[in-house]
């Protein structure tokens, strides 16, 4: 069989066209490339049975009960998809063609998600794909810097979308709009990144954190704007929501108060893979 080398041009965003090479040294006579979607999660055990079955049916009285043991482990899987083919035909020396990218294609990942081109049927070669997101990926309604637990308290950030790549900086203010005078002992910043799975595991993590102010008075209808700036980490992992996996982050304000309950504020926060 001809030696063959297969190479895709520079990483690619979702919705557009991956431009791709295939270099051979013979004729080949029936050439098909396929983009492979890799997804690594972990599944949920089921309840095993005493006697070795999964039955996981209601128990019809306090004797079945007993027949239940511990939940099994969950378990790591990987799902494999084609997600796009197309048709080469016969090919000889260098093909370059393009396969398009879906548009609502998940960031590579290496912990969750990742993206391959594959030569298929008389070929027989592959290469990694580098699917990446802008800031301009984020959805400007879900990412608006407001929340619901202190509405009262939000984000406003240039452009108004509460997005950053990671190894940027996210730049903005924290708005306070009290409907009631008072007075805070200091207001932070922190982004948190929440991960979720079909295992049911649930992780938070900080990632980065910044004092906003010292002590603060409040007057009632008075809106005040508190700059502040956070270096997103460049290793930070992407936004990414798949179909086994959830990794969101948010911007959590707090306003300290003494003798009091914080108030305190989560609102979306973008963060993608490259600028």
């Amino acid at each position: 069989m001809p030696a063959q080398t297969l190479s895709v041009a520079g990483p690619v965003i979702p919705g557009q066209d991956l431009v791709a090479t295939l270099i051979t040294s013979g004729p080949l006579e029936d050439v098909a490339a396929a983009l492979v979607r890799t997804e690594h999660y972990r599944r949920k055990g089921e309840r095993e049975m005493l006697d070795g079955s999964n039955n996981t049916s209601a128990a019809e009285d306090a004797v079945d009960l007993l027949m239940y043991a511990a939940p099994v482990a969950s378990t790591d899987e990987i799902e494999v998809q084609v997600v796009e083919t197309i048709e080469l035909g016969a090919v000889e020396g260098t093909r370059e063609f393009r396969l398009r990218v879906p548009a609502d294609a998940e960031p590579s990942a290496p912990d969750l998600i990742e993206w391959g081109l594959r030569v298929i049927r008389d070929g027989h070669a592959e290469a990694p794909v580098e699917v990446t997101t802008t800031p301009a990926s984020a959805d400007a309604a879900k990412h608006d810097g407001t929340g619901d637990d202190a509405p009262w308290i939000s984000a406003r950030v240039p452009g108004g979308v509460l997005a950053v790549a990671r190894g940027q900086r996210l730049s903005g203010a924290v708005v306070l709009e009290p409907t009631k005078g008072g007075s805070l002992t200091g207001v932070r910043v922190a982004v948190i990144r929440m991960h979720s799975d079909d295992a049911g595991s649930r992780e938070e993590t900080q990632v980065v954190a910044a004092q906003v102010s010292g002590p603060l008075d409040l007057e009632a209808g008075v809106r005040q704007e508190l700059a502040f700036a956070l270096d997103i980490p460049a290793d930070t992992p992407p936004t990414c929501v798949t179909t086994h996996n959830a990794r969101h982050y948010w911007l959590q304000i707090t306003a300290a108060r003494r003798l009091r309950k914080d108030a305190r504020n989560v609102v979306r926060l973008y963060v993608a893979a490259a600028r």
